[in-house]
């Protein structure tokens, strides 16, 4: 659940709020007079993104090694297609881990 506090209550009830994110997978936006300032993730959540985003910068390196020459409607496109394509993969393997 993705839920917004601000910097005084995150102050006041960090602990409460990081079992949120641990045992529920809370995302927390944190606000400073009413404009967001960061985001508290799940750890999990954190490393699929990191690997998500080493798998588009691998991906964008063996166009540029191949002599690729994309336009940035191009590069964008093939970067949605690679984070659908994750996406789908992680939905499986929890489906997998669901059934285990």
């Amino acid at each position: 659940m993705q839920r917004t506090v601000s910097e005084q209550d995150a102050e006041r009830r960090l602990g409460a709020l990081l079992d949120g994110v641990s045992d529920r997978g809370d995302e927390l936006i944190i606000e400073r007079d009413g404009k967001a300032m960061g985001v508290v993730i799940p750890v999990e959540r954190y490393r699929q993104i990191e690997e998500a985003r080493v798998c588009l910068r691998n991906k964008w390196e063996e166009f540029r090694q191949d002599g690729s020459d994309l336009t940035a409607e191009e590069a964008e496109q093939l970067a949605v297609a690679e984070v659908a394509a994750y996406r789908e993969e992680q939905r499986r393997a929890a489906q997998t881990d669901q059934r285990a």
